[in-house]
C-alpha cells in the first residue's frame, strides 16, 4: 500500500514539477518571440506562461498516466 501510495504522490509531483517548467519555458518564448501572443485577455509573456501551464499540466498527466500503467502491469506481473 505504501509503494503505491508514494508512486502516486511521486507522480503528482512530477506533474506539477513538468507543469513549472513549461511555464517558465513559455514565459520565455512568449516574451522574446511571440510578443503578439494573445490568449485570456494577456498579451506576450504572459499570455505565453498561460500557454506553457495548460501544456504542461496536460504533458505531465499524460505522462504520469502513462509511468503509472506502466509500472502497476509490471508489478502486477511480479
Amino acid at each position: 500500500m505504501f509503494k503505491k501510495v508514494a508512486l502516486i504522490l511521486g507522480l503528482i509531483l512530477f506533474t506539477l514539477t513538468f507543469s513549472f517548467f513549461m511555464t517558465l519555458i513559455g514565459m520565455f518564448v512568449g516574451g522574446n518571440f511571440f510578443t503578439e501572443l494573445e490568449l485570456f485577455g494577456a498579451i506576450g509573456y504572459e499570455a505565453g506562461g498561460n500557454l506553457g501551464l495548460l501544456l504542461g499540466l496536460v504533458i505531465g498527466i499524460t505522462l504520469s498516466l502513462y509511468f503509472y500503467l506502466k509500472l502497476h502491469i509490471k508489478n502486477k506481473q511480479n
